[in-house]
């Protein structure tokens, strides 16, 4: 009973920690997008009078606006991607120290479905990404 409450407990930690980390890495990159959006806007607006002349205010909005979204998109991922990968090294040197056999067994199994699942999904997702590259419609259509 005292180790299912202590592994209780230390899920409980583990899922607390990582919505904590998921909350700092969406803050940090949507603070990151909102220094970058300021400047891009202040950069934007001390432009001179000839230049908002020759270009439409609201596509340079529009466009800007898309920039930066897609730069908050890309750091947050590049940031889940850091912490999940601290996460499994972690994890993995842990479950190395405790029992390398076993560890290595687990490890090595997983790996295994993981090629096994590409190696059956890869012709069909090379034939849908090639499809999809061609006609960007059909991805709502499929």
């Amino acid at each position: 009973m005292p180790l299912t409450i202590a592994f209780g407990a230390a899920a409980l930690f583990a899922g607390i920690i990582r919505l904590l980390l998921l909350w700092a890495s969406t803050r940090l990159s949507f603070a990151i997008g909102a220094d970058l959006s300021l400047k891009i806007y202040r950069n934007t607006m001390y432009q001179t009078y000839a230049v908002y002349c020759t270009h439409n205010s609201s596509e340079i909005i529009s466009a800007t606006s898309t920039k930066v979204r897609t730069a908050i998109d890309v750091l947050s991922n590049v940031l889940l991607l850091a912490s999940s990968t601290i996460i499994l090294v972690v994890t993995l040197t842990a479950l190395f120290t405790i029992d390398f056999v076993t560890a290595l067994a687990i490890f090595g199994s997983f790996g295994l479905i993981y090629a096994s699942i590409i190696s059956l999904t890869r012709k069909q997702l090379l034939t849908d990404s090639q499809r999809i590259s061609h006609d960007p419609k059909k991805l709502s259509s499929s």
